[in-house]
């Protein structure tokens, strides 16, 4: 999600994440591929029918069994604080692979190239000829660029699958599973297994901090504010661009009495 993004959908989502950034700074932000599953999601003529517009752009999709896992492991982890997750499937697809895999294990329906040029047309119509189309300029617009996962190395605090210890899917161990033909480990076991890494975790960062006290070093307490104790140096954590989504004052800042409006911008 970017704000530079063409799609008002897009822009929205990349306002949202931003907005519960600013708000709740120890929150997990997820990110999926296109979701697929046994009659997940499709309506209308969507379940028949599927035009693939930007049929060579790149897809990691993710089975919804396996994002609703995740978003329940995401609740209760200590290493999801204050990360954002790219969560892609396994499997890196064009988008006419991938809607081609999907009907051919799910659901079936007619899958075909749709030329783009006329896909943007049909898009600006759509709206005006069916309510609530699942086709229409801001769906295309998302598969007008690669929806794969970014690399850690190039943002802050960004994650994937690895971080939370879970294996995803592929398209046809998905299908087998949905069908019967193989079975799903429970969630409860599988997070037996994430509890202890978690015990790991703690156990491993208490003797380093032992460790570092014995040496005579002692962990700093950030100052973003400059050791201000007026209120205002709450106020110097503030994300940016995230402040101006503030929807209240910011939770145990003491603001001058000057201010009648407290917070980055004013607050209604």
């Amino acid at each position: 999600a970017t704000f530079a993004s063409e799609s008002n959908y897009v822009d929205m989502r990349a306002r949202g994440e931003d907005a519960v950034a600013a708000n709740h700074p120890d929150a997990t932000i997820i990110r999926f591929g296109p979701l697929y599953g046994g009659k997940y999601r499709y309506r209308g003529l969507g379940r028949f029918i599927y035009p693939v517009p930007f049929s060579r752009t790149s897809v990691q999709p993710t089975w919804v069994t396996d994002a609703a896992r995740i978003v329940v492991r995401s609740c209760h982890a200590s290493r999801a604080i204050r990360r954002k997750l790219d969560l892609g499937g396994p499997q890196t697809l064009s988008h006419m692979e991938w809607a081609t895999t999907m009907s051919n294990l799910f659901q079936r329906r007619i899958v075909f190239p749709f030329n783009t040029s006329v896909s943007r047309l049909f898009c600006k119509f759509a709206p005006w000829l069916m309510p609530n189309p699942w086709f229409d300029d801001n769906y295309l617009l998302t598969f007008e660029l690669d929806q794969v996962n970014r690399r850690a190395a190039m943002y802050d605090r960004l994650a994937s699958w690895e971080l939370l210890a879970y294996k995803p899917h592929t398209m046809q161990e998905a299908s087998d599973i949905e069908r019967g033909v193989k079975t799903l480990a429970p969630l409860h076991e599988l997070d037996e297994e994430y509890k202890k890494l978690e015990h790991e975790d703690k156990r491993a960062f208490t003797e380093e901090e032992e460790a570092a006290k014995r040496a005579g070093i002692f962990r700093a307490k950030a100052e973003p504010g400059f050791g201000r104790t007026d209120g205002l140096e709450a106020l110097a954590q503030e994300i940016y661009p995230g402040q101006q989504f503030r929807s209240g004052p910011l939770p145990g800042a003491t603001y001058p009495s000057t201010v009648k409006n407290p917070g980055p911008v004013s607050i209604h």
